[in-house]
């Protein structure tokens, strides 16, 4: 199995990124509710509410830019995007407070201090660089911008002691990787023990069944044989056409079914020679691509079993990475032709 696909059947991840969902989802309404208090509290000016309003719209992007990814998806790119999003929601802050001169940097805080809520997020999703680059430069833009206004309190938005949130999670998230590694490890293991158990079953049940289905053919023979105290022409025409079959189911498993088993038997029956070959490519192929070949070779396999009463034919399924992927050859007095069939389930017919 791929690194990628353990990521994606990774349990802890999962849970944490819901987890953060449910949190934020709160959070964020709270903040809602916050601003409007404030707005009708204190009665801010018209660039109070744009500031707000931009800040607050920018962070739910960078909320959902770091949630949404799967897991195992989060990488540096959508990180790097998080970060950029959230200094522009500070950004988009200071430009309110630069533009009313007098007003109380505290007012603002609620918004200053989700910067931090964000970049913890980006640290729980696992990638810690990107979340203290965007803390550093927020902080950095914070100290430039906020000596560079008039307004009160701004050292206030700095937030040191909200920065002691990332350390924690940073700690948390450091200590805690080596736990989520191990218990992600065990549930891959469980789910690959599981399905190979599963695939021993089926495959057992198979094989009951195969192995059922020919007593059903051989036993009545024997019995017949037995009773009579002879055997016949048509015993061994039987014994023959049930010969041929099980090496069918050898030879050929795509072709394995009760449809094509049936139309083999008639055909055989009427004298048609035919030869089914399985060479496994379509084992190589995405189990729904298999399943389009075999919904286009295996009517017209029975489709042309059924129409003929001499020659012979030929199905078989190709080796791996061998195009076409399956072919059917008709020969016959008056026509040779071969159908092939592609992984897509398109079909060619040559002439021959």
């Amino acid at each position: 199995m791929s690194e990628s696909a353990d990521l994606q059947r990774s349990i802890t991840e999962p849970a944490v990124r819901r987890a953060l969902m449910a949190v934020l989802i709160v959070y964020l309404a709270g903040s809602v509710v916050l601003m409007i208090v404030q707005g009708v509290v204190d009665s801010p000016g018209q660039s109070y509410w744009l500031g707000v309003v931009a800040g607050f719209v920018l962070y739910t992007c960078a909320f959902g830019l770091a949630l949404v990814p799967r897991p195992g998806r989060f990488g540096r790119r959508p990180a790097v995007g998080v970060v950029v999003l959230t200094l522009a929601a500070q950004g988009a802050l200071w430009s309110a407070l630069a533009n009313d001169g007098s007003a109380d940097a505290r007012l603002y805080l609620p918004m200053f201090v989700t910067a931090f809520v964000v970049e913890t997020v980006v640290v729980f999703r696992g990638r810690l660089l990107e979340a203290w680059i965007g803390a550093l430069a927020g902080i950095a833009l914070t100290v430039v911008a906020g000596t560079s206004t008039d307004a009160t309190h701004w050292w206030s938005t700095v937030q040191t002691t909200t920065v002691l949130l990332l350390v924690a999670a940073t700690a948390a998230t450091t200590a805690l990787a080596p736990l989520f590694r191990e218990i992600d490890a065990l549930a891959i293991r469980h789910d690959r023990a599981s399905g190979e158990e599963w695939a021993g079953r089926a495959a057992s049940a198979a094989r009951d069944e195969r192995i059922a289905r020919i007593d059903g053919l051989v036993r009545p023979l024997f019995e017949n044989a037995i009773d009579a105290d002879r055997v016949t022409i048509a015993d061994v025409q039987r014994a023959r056409l049930i010969e041929a079959r099980l090496r069918d189911g050898i030879r050929a498993p795509a072709f394995d079914t009760a449809q094509v088993r049936e139309a083999v038997w008639r055909a055989r029956s009427r004298g048609v020679s035919v030869t089914l070959l399985d060479d496994g490519g379509l084992r190589d192929v995405a189990p729904e691509d298999a399943s389009v070949v075999l919904a286009e070779v295996i009517p017209r396999l029975c489709a042309e079993l059924g129409s003929l009463t001499t020659g012979e034919i030929v199905a078989r399924v190709s080796p791996p990475d061998r195009t076409p992927i399956a072919a059917v050859t008709v020969a016959r007095p008056d026509v040779r032709r071969r159908v092939e069939f592609g992984v897509s389930g398109a079909t060619r017919v040559v002439e021959l």
